[in-house]
C-alpha cells in the first residue's frame, strides 16, 4: 500500500543519508545494510539495519544528544551532531527517532513520521 506523509523532502533525505552513512561507517567491510519501511499505527517507519558493533544501552540513551559520541563515534572524528540534527528534523515534523541495538549484534536506527490520513 502507498502511504503519504507531509514533510520537507530535503530534510528527511538528510536524515536517511545520515543513517546510511553511519551504518556504512560502523559496519565491517563486506557486510550488509538493509533499509525497511512499514506502518505502525499512524506512523510511517523507516529503519536502517547494520551489522556493526552494536551499541550499549547506556550509549543508546544519549546518542541523539548534541555533541555526544560513543567510543566508536569518537574514532570516526565526527562532531556528534548528526543524530541530534536527525532528531530535530524528525521531531519538527511531529515524528520520533530511535535505535534498537545490542553490543556485537548490529543496530537498527529508525524514524517515524505521521501518515496523512485520506
Amino acid at each position: 500500500t502507498r502511504e503519504t506523509v507531509t514533510a520537507d523532502r530535503a530534510r528527511v533525505i538528510q536524515v536517511l543519508v545520515n543513517y546510511l552513512s553511519n551504518a556504512i561507517k560502523f559496519s565491517p567491510e563486506g557486510s550488509s545494510i538493509a533499509v525497511f519501511t512499514g506502518r505502525d499505527q499512524e506512523f510511517l517507519v523507516v529503519s536502517v539495519q547494520d551489522q556493526g558493533p552494536g551499541i550499549s544501552e547506556e550509549d543508546q540513551d544519549r546518542l541523539f544528544s548534541k555533541f555526544y559520541q560513543s567510543k566508536e563515534g569518537k574514532r570516526s572524528k565526527g562532531f556528534g551532531l548528526g543524530l541530534a540534527i536527525c532528531k530535530l528534523v524528525i521531531e519538527s515534523h511531529g515524528g520520533e527517532v530511535g535505535v534498537d541495538s545490542q553490543p556485537r549484534q548490529g543496530s537498527r536506527f529508525w524514524f517515524a513520521l505521521p501518515v496523512d490520513e485520506a
